[in-house]
């Protein structure tokens, strides 16, 4: 009862999430993240580099919440990724037409990071089944 958020155990990148984005897809879609949090919440600019340059996030885009919390997660992450998507559309790629959910992965990490002494998180494993 005590928990807001569970979440799945944080992967490790090298060197760090920027960089690691980068190397393995579209740079410009997280610069676009970064130009709209400077624009919309500039407040949380400069924490939103800082989380960038660690090498830890949340992976897969899941987690178990209290309604409240997954509420406001969505009010603000959902304008960034619609946002994201009316900039950048459809890509060819099959693979790098996921960005939204790249993207997504990094920002939802942050956004408990961010949020950190208001709630309460832990961490679970995920399994996979076939």
């Amino acid at each position: 009862n005590a928990v807001d958020v569970i979440l799945p155990v944080p992967l490790y990148v090298d060197p760090s999430l920027d960089e690691n984005y980068r190397l393995r897809h579209i740079g410009s879609d997280l610069d676009y993240v970064y130009d709209y949090v400077e624009e919309h919440r500039s407040e949380m600019l400069v924490p939103l580099r800082e989380f960038f340059t660690q090498g830890l996030y949340c992976p897969c885009n899941m987690l178990i919440a209290r309604s409240e919390v997954y509420d406001e997660l969505c009010e603000w992450l959902f304008p960034i990724l619609f946002s994201l998507h009316e900039k950048v559309g459809w890509r060819e790629d099959r693979y790098q037409n996921r960005y939204s959910g790249f993207i997504s992965e990094r920002l939802i990490s942050f956004f408990f990071e961010y949020n950190r002494d208001k709630y309460k998180r832990v961490f679970a494993d995920k399994m996979f089944i076939r």
